[in-house]
């Protein structure tokens, strides 16, 4: 039986539509792979080739290849236990380079460069995405702790610049901002201890986000110019007028 050029034009974009769909779980199961791989004492994750089959098979294995191999050759050249220069793990240079009155700049500079050379591509990006991390921890958490110390300041005083009018809950938030902030640049010392500090912090923000939430009655029928676009037009046509306005 003859395949139609509809029915392999169907077929293309049905395995095109796979291949969204099933790369995400690839990304995953080759890091858990390459993660595995890596505990059991694995220098190069290899895998599969990516060779043959449907686009979503072809694409599939490569994304899972991909990954295995990065956190595979990655946490092995971060963890490695003597670099080219100084004789110190990525980690302490790190630590060296972020910690004041180390003595030895220079060499945990260099030290930095010879880790991070030896890791390769695969230990490069994660070592691109640990400071990236702890860049965005410490700058959403300053902001975060800055609007919320003022939030607090204005209530005590008597203003309202927010839906919930409790000044402590506000302080609340500023810890917890300012505890992203410390987790971040823990992350350059102790990556460990930093990224548990940074993620104790953002767990914190975010359940005084849901507790202000109930607090302050807020709602998108209530306030439909917060709601992202186009739900805010959404919301703005379809609101009660009778139950929410004049409310304070």
């Amino acid at each position: 039986m003859s395949v139609g050029p509809v029915q392999s034009v169907g077929a293309r974009l049905l395995d095109v539509g796979k291949t969204v769909v099933r790369s995400p779980f690839e990304i995953v199961g080759g890091s858990f792979e390459g993660y595995s791989a890596y505990r059991a004492g694995a220098t190069n994750f290899v895998g599969s080739t990516a060779t043959g089959g449907t686009i979503a098979e072809t694409v599939g294995t490569f994304l899972r290849n991909i990954f295995g191999k990065l956190f595979t050759s990655g946490l092995t050249g971060i963890n490695a236990t003597t670099a080219e220069v100084g004789g110190v793990t990525l980690g302490q240079a790190f630590k060296n380079i972020f910690t004041a009155g180390s003595g030895n700049f220079g060499t945990a500079i260099r030290a930095f460069g010879g880790r991070f050379a030896a890791a390769g591509a695969a230990g490069g990006t994660l070592a691109l995405g640990h400071v990236g991390l702890a860049a965005i921890g410490i700058i959403m958490g300053a902001q975060l702790a800055l609007k919320a110390y003022s939030k607090f300041s204005d209530t005590k005083k008597g203003y309202h610049p927010d839906t919930v009018s409790n000044p402590y809950i506000h302080l609340a938030q500023a810890f917890t901002g300012l505890t992203t902030a410390i987790g971040g640049a823990m992350m350059f010392v102790n990556p460990a201890l930093g990224l548990a500090t940074l993620g104790v912090g953002f767990a914190g923000s975010l359940g005084i986000g849901v507790l202000k939430h109930f607090m302050g009655g807020f709602n998108w029928f209530r306030y439909p110019d917060l709601a992202p676009y186009p739900l805010n037009k959404l919301f703005g046509t379809h609101r009660n007028p009778g139950v929410y306005d004049g409310q304070t």
